[in-house]
């Protein structure tokens, strides 16, 4: 699959389907806005999510054959809620992301449903070079029934606007960062499933 760059407004719209269980904990949250950064050996993420009470969790992995396999042994690299529409987080360079998990938190909390990638269904996976900020995109989850929606929008002035703003200590220029939508290699196991795929 190539990858994503600015161009549509929308690019897909796709479904994670509900699972029973969170795949692993991680607890590398939203950075605070005294943060500085990025070091030689990491990277400033940004990443735009909707609605407020979504956390998403995205793993290390590898990619082979076209298809993103989580590393089951790893936390999240990057775990939290978007602060004021956005996520802005380190990862450490090299390092190939997965957005397999997300939640519908109650109040900002842990618990709530929980929705996953997996049984083939695609992934925002991206390798993360060193010392650079970089903008992904903006997401937006939508509920139904046993699975959720998931759009993907290019927003990145809003996002400028939004890091400039609230973290003047983060240096360099924002760049945006292409991604893929890799089909994932976990079993879905005892969930539920309704596999929707809308293209947009």
């Amino acid at each position: 699959m190539k990858d994503h760059k600015p161009g549509n407004a929308v690019h897909r719209v796709m479904a994670l389907v509900s699972a029973a269980f969170l795949t692993g904990c991680g607890t590398t949250a939203a950075l605070d806005p005294d943060a500085s950064g990025p070091a030689e050996d990491e990277s400033v993420i940004v990443l735009g999510v909707q609605p407020a009470n979504y956390r998403v969790m995205l793993f290390p992995g590898t990619v082979s054959a076209g298809k993103f396999t989580q590393d089951t042994w790893s936390g999240a690299a990057i775990n939290g809620v978007p602060k004021d529409g956005y996520i802005v987080a380190k990862a450490k360079a090299g390092q190939v992301l997965g957005l397999v998990s997300v939640q519908a938190t109650k109040d900002g909390g842990h618990f709530g449903t929980a929705f996953n990638a997996c049984g083939g269904r695609p992934a925002l996976t991206f390798e993360v070079p060193k010392s650079k900020v970089l903008y992904l995109v903006d997401v937006e989850y939508v509920p139904h029934a046993v699975s959720l929606f998931v759009h993907y929008t290019h927003r990145f002035a809003a996002a400028e606007h939004h890091l400039r703003t609230r973290f003047p200590r983060i240096q360099g220029p924002m760049q945006q960062h292409a991604f893929q939508a890799l089909p994932t290699t976990a079993s879905c196991g005892g969930t539920v499933t309704i596999p929707v795929y809308i293209g947009r």
